[in-house]
């Protein structure tokens, strides 16, 4: 156990050399300093930070309760014992306003003095070991906060917690989720015949993906790898556009980089326990690219990105994977049952919705914003998918949310 430094403030020298004798009794105590005046004490206290003062109340320059008042402000916790000639109730009361631990009379007797001494050092020794303890937390918490986060993380995708756990938790690892947030989520897969004798482990192509891809994002994005070759991206709200040039220039340097393809989905949202209903979703539209041919997935994923130009063309996706316009036709109705057109109109409706949801935008912006440059021909597409106009879409949410 370190020394308890240990300071005397006191304008007359016989109490200092008397509280230096009872106070070198005790091997504890380690004397730090003596003042006989309210300032040199501050200077001291300043200097030598002690642990414990003893303090007359009526000293030169500044007084005693003075000094502990700016010493309140500079060095908190550092203990006072006012020792005072004054039996004034009003110098007791102004002292505990101020937080004294003791006040004693002059002449101090003995036993009382080390009977006080003895509670101060109690008080200090517990203050100290939970000083440490609290120490040692923070040290083991920035040791292992990148694996409690992703532990977090791990539970709030999973829809785990409750609101109130969120906040506890996010207060505990002193880290913050967005709101409203934009969410990415990117599979990896290796290319074999590339991998040169195992050099590109899943680890190294999930580190490596993970710094190219905080190098991009917003500050304070949030990534957690999910599985073997998934990583999940959290981030502020970014507009559509700006999710898709995210996208698209993580995919370009991953595979730049990398001996790997990238299959990647964006999703909005607004409030944390929403959080894991839209990572669900995305987990559910991942699984069904990965299910299809290579061609296809290239396919769908480029029209992911693209589905708001209002110029895409069964052409222009055939030609970016490089197959002819009928061999692209046929596997969108082998694989997905659809045409091409009603793949692509039904991506620009959900891509709708989801904007319907999370914004007040008006029903001509949001047909711009997918990819429809009349509002007309985006509601007689909605209406054919959903079999409601995007007018009584939404009252049919604003009647669910006044029913919630």
């Amino acid at each position: 156990m370190e020394k308890i430094r240990t300071l005397i403030a006191d304008d007359e020298l016989i109490i200092r050399r008397g509280l230096q004798k009872m106070l070198e009794k005790d091997p504890a105590i380690e004397l730090v300093g003596e003042a006989e005046d309210g300032e040199l004490a501050l200077m001291l206290c300043l200097e030598k930070k002690p642990d414990l003062a003893f303090v007359d109340i009526n000293m030169p320059f500044l007084d005693g309760l003075s000094f502990i008042e700016r010493l309140r402000q500079n060095s908190p916790s550092t203990l006072v014992i006012v020792i005072s000639g004054y039996d004034d109730f009003e110098y007791a009361r102004k002292a505990i306003q101020l937080g004294v631990f003791a006040y004693l009379l002059k002449p101090v007797r003995e036993n009382l003095f080390f009977e006080t001494l003895n509670k101060a050092k109690h008080a200090l020794i517990k203050s100290m070991e939970t000083e440490q303890y609290l120490v040692w937390a923070k040290e083991q918490l920035a040791k292992n906060k990148e694996a409690l986060l992703s532990h977090f993380l791990q539970a709030l995708l999973a829809g785990s917690y409750e609101q109130e756990e969120i906040l506890m938790e996010m207060k505990y690892l002193n880290s913050s989720i967005p709101d409203p947030f934009s969410l990415f989520l990117c599979k990896i897969q290796q290319k074999p015949s590339l991998v040169d004798e195992g050099a590109w482990q899943d680890s190294l192509v999930f580190f490596a993906a993970r710094e190219q891809a905080l190098s991009l994002f917003p500050p304070e994005t949030l990534c957690y790898r999910q599985g073997s070759n998934e990583v999940v991206f959290l981030c502020k709200a970014v507009s559509h556009e700006e999710e898709k040039r995210l996208l698209d220039s993580l995919k370009e340097r991953i595979e730049r980089h990398l001996p790997a393809e990238v299959i990647s989905l964006s999703a909005r949202g607004e409030g944390y326990l929403s959080i894991a209903e839209k990572f669900a979703s995305l987990e559910e539209e991942l699984a069904t690219i990965t299910q299809l041919p290579k061609t296809m997935v290239q396919a769908v994923d480029y029209l992911g990105k693209h589905y708001w130009q209002n110029s895409i063309s069964l052409r222009e996706v055939s030609d970016h994977v490089q197959v002819t316009t009928q061999h692209l036709s046929r596997l969108f109705k082998s694989a997905l049952n659809v045409t091409f057109v009603e793949y692509l109109t039904i991506l620009r409706v959900q891509k709708a919705v989801e904007l319907m949801k999370d914004s007040e935008k008006k029903i001509y912006e949001v047909a711009e914003e997918v990819g429809y440059s009349s509002q007309h021909y985006f509601c007689t597409a909605f209406k054919r998918v959903l079999h409601l106009s995007p007018q009584e879409y939404r009252k049919t949410q604003y009647k669910g949310e006044n029913n919630a």
